[in-house]
């Protein structure tokens, strides 16, 4: 997992910084990206993570 330039966003949640990742590159499936991303988020939810403000 490539770790986002802004260390904040990565401290706060692993699946956000993907996200931030991919509007950076403005790949065409982005917001279907975020969807998928958004439905694992909740289904392997790791207490680590901490809990999701989503």
């Amino acid at each position: 997992m490539p770790m986002s330039p802004t260390g904040s966003t990565f401290n706060i949640q692993r699946n956000s910084a993907v996200i931030v990742i991919c509007a950076q590159e403005q790949c065409s499936n982005c917001n279907e990206f975020k969807k998928r991303i958004l439905v694992r988020s909740r289904q392997e939810t790791k207490p680590m993570e901490g809990p999701s403000k989503l």
